[in-house]
């Protein structure tokens, strides 16, 4: 009984509540007996707060379901990049080994309020700055198979949620930290418009292109924890101006009539051939959904690549500026290397990346006026193989190390406009190892990417595939 308790969705975990068949304190204890029975392999947990979420679910249990608390009851963990009062936020770094903030993140905060229980914190690449989710602490494992990576920065995320090791989880997403992990690991990343979800709390990699986002294991759950994080919060100015979040599970699942724009070029050019072919199979079911299919060009890809590289490590390096001139020896080799390589960036190099992020702006604007979404592989491979942290990255002087450009994969055109991404699981290939396909929507238009993928999900019934966790070492 306790792994069909872990299995159970958010929405059906919220229907069985509310008729009584099932109590809070067994589904807790369900997940965290099975953390504690998977975790030592995988590595996805930093920390474990079993004693406070058995608490938090004796006391609901106490109170009773309640209806306007759409997380009654869901076992969550946050990425130990979000600050949560009294149990340690470590970044993934030495540095923060041991610190305990004394208040939450707006979105910890915001989900305890609709009534989820956390089981504690996530693994990242340190400081969210790096693709393994290999740190000194920990080396996050995939579930598909343990001698690959789960991606990142969000690999514990990824992991965790694979591995039903946890319902729902909250993360960054700067340069595809929510959707790479997710095509890694089978799972789906929502990354919401940019200020959609306020940043307060959330340990910083870059403030012009980091996202707070959802990550769970279908769309439907994706929506439903967007729909509680997400608002204004005044202590997060880039989340003001934004227009009321729709109901996202009002509309019935429907690609029928979506126009959906494909780079078919591009994607010829730098995917692998299963992840082509993978989604080129996702495409097939689209259309067999309803949706049209039209052939679009997208702004050069070199150029997005060198100023997405450019914003991060720029942004990075000067809010690490202080510490790396104080503590350079504490950070993990890949990172001190990156940040050192944003000293030797110029002001114009800067400024040039800027311009070419305001041109996407543009072009992407012009060709959504013509498609309802863009869809993108999210990688180019499938979850490669377990690195060291070391072996990620630039050095100082910008060369390119191997692995970088694995990890940047196809989900820099959405945060460097800002728009709203959706990735989810299309396939297993051949070697076992899943594949996502992306969407990609209009600013502030979560709505039509959450009913276009419910509806593809649903059409696959991607749930059915699980993981086989005796692979590997």
């Amino acid at each position: 009984m306790s792994a069909e308790l872990t299995r159970l969705s958010i929405g059906a975990l919220q229907r069985a509540y509310a008729a009584g068949e099932i109590r809070v304190a067994d589904v807790v204890d369900a997940y965290l007996d099975r953390v504690a029975a998977l975790d030592p392999a995988l590595e996805a947990y930093v920390t474990v707060t079993a004693d406070q979420a058995r608490a938090q679910a004796q006391a609901l249990d106490r109170d009773g379901y309640r209806a306007d608390r759409p997380l009654y009851g869901v076992p969550v963990a946050p990425k130990d990049l979000y600050w949560t009062a009294g149990v340690r936020t470590t970044a993934g770094s030495r540095l923060l080994a041991e610190w305990v903030p004394t208040e939450d993140a707006t979105a910890v905060s915001r989900m305890a309020a609709a009534g989820a229980i956390s089981l504690g914190k996530l693994n990242t690449h340190e400081f969210a700055f790096g693709g393994t989710t290999q740190t000194w602490e920990r080396k996050t494992k995939n579930p598909w198979d343990r001698t690959r990576g789960p991606g990142g920065s969000s690999g514990g995320s990824g992991a965790a949620l694979a591995a039903d090791l946890c319902a729902g989880t909250v993360v960054t997403d700067t340069g595809g930290s929510s959707r790479i992990p997710a095509h890694c690991c089978g799972v789906v990343g929502l990354k919401p418009t940019f200020g959609r979800v306020s940043r307060f709390g959330v340990i910083p990699l870059s403030w012009n292109l980091d996202h707070a986002a959802p990550m769970a294991r279908t769309v439907e759950d994706a929506a439903a924890l967007l729909q509680v994080i997400a608002g204004p919060d005044p202590r997060d100015a880039a989340s003001l101006a934004q227009p009321p979040l729709p109901d996202l599970l009002a509309a019935e699942p429907s690609a029928r009539g979506l126009r959906v724009g494909v780079p078919r070029a591009l994607i010829e050019e730098l995917s692998s051939d299963e992840v082509r072919r993978a989604f080129d199979g996702a495409l097939r079911v689209l259309a067999r959904e309803g949706a049209v299919l039209e052939e679009v060009e997208l702004f050069d890809f070199g150029l997005a690549e060198g100023a997405q590289w450019v914003i991060i490590t720029a942004d990075a390096t000067a809010y690490h500026r202080p510490t790396l001139q104080t503590r350079a020896g504490e950070y993990g080799e890949d990172v001190r290397n990156l940040l050192l390589a944003g000293e030797r960036l110029s002001a114009p190099d800067y400024v040039r990346a800027q311009q070419i992020r305001r041109l996407m702006v543009a072009h992407f604007r012009e060709v959504l006026a013509r498609v309802d979404v863009i869809a993108l592989p999210v990688m180019s491979t499938v979850a490669p193989p377990l690195v060291t942290a070391a072996s990620w990255g630039m050095d100082v002087n910008g060369r390119e190390l191997p692995m970088f450009t694995i990890f940047t994969g196809f989900c820099l055109y959405a945060n460097l406009t800002g728009l709203p991404s959706v990735a989810m699981p299309c396939d297993v290939w051949g070697d076992g190892m899943p594949v996502d396909i992306q969407l990609m929507g209009r600013a502030w238009d979560e709505a039509t990417l959450v009913r276009a993928g419910r509806a593809y999900q649903r059409a696959i019934d991607w749930e059915a595939r699980r993981p086989v966790f005796e692979k590997g070492a």
